[in-house]
């Protein structure tokens, strides 16, 4: 069977129209891009609300970890004094903390906090500060030898220093 040339001339020209049709065209894609930004940016600062939000609560239950765990070293030494340093809660047989507390004070610390332990000589006190390393964290917050937590953010910022925490407002 022979085709004729007419014929398959008209068959590459509606096939190739019809390849042109199913294209998209330069404005239509830039609508579309459009579009997905316009999304992203409605988007975008409700994650990095919540990945904040998430960052406070993960420092304010590991401040209570540290509490306890100063809590439970203190009755174990003698005389009864809390720890000289973090380094003290992660060593021995039976840690009190886990080790990644000695690089908590390193950039970017933990959940983007930096902690600053401070303890008394005597070991009657001391305080844990837990700072943003970022702009993943606004609040900073502080726990003491009484294991009461303490935040805030700007002026009202809690400080701390071997003798305890200084400023906040107690987180329940």
């Amino acid at each position: 069977m022979t085709i004729p040339c007419k014929n398959l001339r008209m068959e590459n020209k509606i096939s190739f129209r019809h390849f042109q049709k199913r294209a998209f065209t330069l404005l239509e894609i830039a609508i579309v891009t459009s579009i997905l930004s316009i999304i992203a940016l409605i988007t975008i600062p409700g994650l990095l609300r919540t990945r904040i939000n998430a960052n406070h609560t993960a420092v304010i239950s590991d401040l209570k970890v540290f509490g306890s765990s100063n809590d439970m070293y203190r009755p174990q030494q003698s005389p009864p004094v809390f720890a000289p340093n973090v380094g003290a809660l992660t060593a021995g047989n039976i840690p009190f903390l886990d080790t990644t507390w000695n690089t908590a004070n390193a950039v970017p610390g933990k959940h983007n906090y930096t902690f600053t332990y401070s303890a008394d000589p005597n070991g009657a006190a001391y305080s844990m500060v837990a700072a943003p390393a970022n702009i993943m964290g606004v609040n900073t917050y502080c726990v003491d030898q009484t294991s009461v937590i303490v935040g805030g953010n700007g002026g009202g910022a809690p400080t701390g220093n071997a003798a305890g925490c200084t400023g906040g407002t107690p987180i329940t």
